[in-house]
């Protein structure tokens, strides 16, 4: 996991993942915002324990984005029901998902850290979460953030 920028209490982080068999979840248990950008397909039971990992860790808002992010936002959706026996977990642990299938990846960095804001949460970590390897995708991520912290 890589600090990409931090800013008024909020930090981006930026993980890749190349094997989903060696994946380290092991954020911290505070509610984050999780960016997830799939490049790859991947099979939907890794995809599923991918999006239980996700929850467990504290994503309390899943942005998915790239290819299958609808399928991710599903996994998300499924994994945080799964949480209560009865897939009625209280309302205060709500996760909210999104997918952006068709959205420019500049427009995804915008919505994921000035418009996931709900309820009382006040989010200071989020997490992008690159599923497979794409050439200048941090180094993408971390200028359009800079441009829109106005960091040098």
């Amino acid at each position: 996991m890589e600090l990409l920028a931090s800013k008024d209490n909020q930090d981006i982080w930026f993980v890749e993942v190349r094997d989903l068999n060696k994946i380290d979840l092991s954020f911290s248990s505070e509610p984050l915002v999780c960016i997830i950008i799939s490049n790859i397909n991947v099979p939907a039971p890794a995809m599923k324990a991918v999006a239980k990992h996700l929850i467990a860790a504290g994503c309390r808002y899943g942005v998915c984005f790239g290819r299958e992010c609808e399928e991710w936002e599903t996994a998300l959706d499924h994994a945080y029901l799964e949480t209560d026996p009865n897939y009625s977990p209280p309302a205060e642990t709500m996760v909210m998902t999104t997918a952006h299938k068709n959205d420019p990846l500049e427009d995804v960095i915008y919505f994921a850290i000035y418009l996931t804001q709900f309820s009382d949460i006040e989010f200071s970590k989020y997490i992008f979460l690159s599923i497979g390897h794409k050439d200048g995708l941090k180094e993408e991520i971390t200028k359009e953030i800079c441009e829109l912290w106005e960091i040098r």
